[in-house]
């Protein structure tokens, strides 16, 4: 990293950790999903794990499927406090997709309480 002249704010346990809570959120509202009727599949790439990744635009996390045809794009959001927000980043990613797709986006919030 310092050959990169990078420091990152956060270790990286720190910044996986940061995950924890949105994958719960993912697992729950999947089953959610299944439970009435919808199918879940995976949407967007998964890159918390590559080392360092251009700043590109945002995918939603999931397509929802209804008897077989896209209906949604959804990304789940697991939260442990009372506010809510999304970065400018993941909207503008969100919208343009949606737009493509020409289905709805959803952005779903979960807070976790301790």
């Amino acid at each position: 990293m310092k050959e990169l002249d990078f420091n990152p704010i956060k270790s990286k346990r720190k910044f996986l950790e940061n995950y924890e809570l949105s994958d719960r959120a993912a697992q729950m509202g999947d089953e959610m999903l299944r439970k009435n009727g919808f199918t879940p599949v995976p949407f967007g790439e998964d890159r918390r794990n590559e080392r360092v990744w251009e700043m590109g635009k945002d995918k939603p996390d999931r397509k929802i499927l209804k008897a077989g045809r896209g209906i949604a794009l959804v990304d789940w959001k697991g939260k442990s406090k009372d506010y809510w927000m999304i970065n400018e980043r993941a909207y503008n990613g969100y919208f343009g997709v949606e737009q493509q797709a020409q289905v709805t986006g959803l952005c779903c919030d979960l807070v976790f309480r301790k």
